[in-house]
């Protein structure tokens, strides 16, 4: 195991200094005014790359704009004033890039209203979306409280509550449950039932869609087991207060204790490609299999490992949160979560 773990660290030293971090410029926020204008804000995570600054591009549903006045502030307001060409933002139905032309990776897309995969839904004039920290796996919330030009908040005009019960498949409350909700690319607090399987929680202010839960194993890598259940669709804002209950379903998986064992990836969040890491020792002479799972439960990639770190392509999937779970000859040995951001 010392053998893995000191592999391990060289190898991602190794990726650390050769491959820099993808992510520098990002939508931060949005905000749309009583007039119906907006102004988005770009967050800079590594303001060492100033290379790219003359080569932004803003796209949305109505066009794509230069952006030519750009400020080397941690977080730099973008109007119509600062582009080569007027865009609109349909704050109902759009698709927003920030993007370069030069490097396919350093690019953002925030979805909202009813396009496609958007969580954003029902955005009031007045109000912003924001993105919890100016880190890209991080999803975006709605805010009453607009913070253009500062730090965003996610304690101020955010909130809502969730609060209801975790049942297993036979209807009997799941007691003593730590959780996460597991949807799109974004974090939340980890939930936990009390002794009668009641929870209630604080939740950031948008639209969820879920069929699965994310149980932490409680081991030192930080995998999850999958808990399935009856899909829950919810929509929440400041100050609400919901009822939500979540219910296995009957074709659950049962949940588990393994051994614990070295499983994780590089780069998390990925974008074209990652590598899986493993430990060799106490998979050697067996063969090795990792199924990817999406958020639906759908099986969506097999590989056969034979290698570790191996170097796994991501195709065509699309952006959110995956499961990936690793089998020695047929034996559950461990999950662990895979985000794709594009």
């Amino acid at each position: 195991m010392k053998k893995a773990l000191f592999i391990l660290l060289f190898f991602l030293s190794t990726i650390v200094y050769t491959n820099p971090i993808f992510y520098s410029y990002l939508i931060s926020e949005i905000y749309f005014d009583e007039s119906g204008d907006w102004i988005l804000e770009i967050g800079i995570d590594e303001p060492m790359n100033f290379e790219f600054w003359d080569s932004l591009y803003l796209e949305t549903n109505s066009g794509i704009a230069l952006i030519t006045l750009f400020d080397t502030a941690t977080f730099t307001p973008i109007t119509n004033e600062n582009l080569s060409n007027d865009l609109a933002i349909n704050k109902d139905n759009d698709r927003i890039v920030l993007h370069t032309n030069f490097i396919d990776y350093l690019n953002d897309t925030v979805l909202l209203g009813e396009a496609e995969d958007s969580y954003l839904k029902n955005i009031e004039y007045g109000q912003s979306i924001a993105r919890q920290y100016i880190y890209p796996n991080l999803g975006f919330y709605k805010t009453n409280s607009p913070t253009i030009g500062y730090p965003n908040s996610i304690m101020e005009g955010t909130l809502g509550f969730i609060h209801g019960y975790v049942f297993d498949h036979t209807g009997m409350p799941i007691i003593n449950l730590t959780f996460e909700i597991a949807e799109g690319y974004w974090y939340a607090w980890y939930f936990r039932t009390d002794d009668n399987g009641y929870y209630q929680a604080p939740i950031l202010s948008r639209s969820y869609y879920n069929d699965v839960l994310l149980i932490p194993d409680g081991s030192l890598y930080g995998t999850y087991d999958l808990l399935p259940i009856n899909p829950v669709h919810f929509e929440i804002n400041e100050n609400d207060t919901l009822n939500i209950n979540f219910t296995q379903l009957l074709t659950s998986i049962p949940l588990h204790q393994k051994e614990s064992i070295l499983l994780s990836n590089y780069p998390n969040p990925a974008s074209d490609f990652t590598y899986f890491i493993y430990d060799t020792e106490l998979t050697a002479n067996k063969e090795i299999r990792l199924e990817i799972i999406d958020m639906h439960g759908r099986k969506v990639d097999e590989i056969m490992l034979n290698e570790s770190p191996f170097l796994w392509q991501t195709g065509q999937l699309q952006l959110g949160t995956y499961v990936y779970q690793l089998y020695a000859e047929n034996e559950l040995l461990g999950s662990n979560k895979l985000i794709l951001v594009r």
